[in-house]
């Protein structure tokens, strides 16, 4: 007696492909998926003062030398040197990922690549997507003159800030204060 063929089971290379190769790989990016939002993207480095150059050796305008080590600028202006953070909280909040600015000299602005966000010399926000103003970090003068930039005491003024037309502005005289600013006579 001859078995007859059921015209509903697929049969050959098809069959096993579909069968088992393809849910197995299924099973595989879900695991996958699942795995990436578990172990997060932060970086848990402990964070400690920063050295970084005698008072008479910064330069007038926005210092990059510690952006891509230590996620921070060191600012010059007439009678006063800040240090602002790199790290953008906005595209932080949108992706849980560290977003760095850039200084781009040429508009006088900081910029950051991947949302747009874009903020003047002081830190506040001017353009684009973001409503808060970058970080202050604290700063002192060591013995022999040396600016050090603490990075866990942070000045965050979000509560602080102001919407003036497309600008997102703090009052600069909140931000002057000590530790967050070497005052030079």
């Amino acid at each position: 007696m001859q078995e007859e063929e059921n015209p509903d089971v697929p049969k050959g290379f098809s069959s096993l492909l579909t069968g088992t190769v393809f849910p197995v790989l299924l099973f595989l990016a879900f695991v996958w998926i699942g795995v990436k939002f578990l172990i997060p993207a932060v970086d848990y480095k402990e964070l400690s003062e920063v050295k970084t150059v005698s008072i008479d050796q910064i330069q007038a305008g926005v210092n990059t030398a510690w952006r891509r080590d230590y996620d921070f600028f060191l600012v010059k202006e007439e009678h006063a040197i800040f240090a602002l953070s790199a790290r953008d909280k906005y595209a932080e909040k949108l992706i849980h990922q560290k977003a760095l600015i850039s200084w781009v000299p040429d508009r006088s602005q900081f910029v950051e690549q991947t949302w747009g966000s874009l903020y003047d010399l002081k830190g506040n926000a001017v353009g684009g997507p973001a409503t808060w103003a970058l970080d202050r970090l604290a700063v002192h003068l060591n013995e022999v003159r040396e600016i050090i930039v603490d990075p866990k005491n942070v000045q965050n003024m979000d509560g602080e800030v102001r919407h003036l037309g497309n600008s997102y502005i703090v009052d600069e005289t909140l931000r002057r204060v000590e530790p967050f600013v070497i005052k030079i006579p």
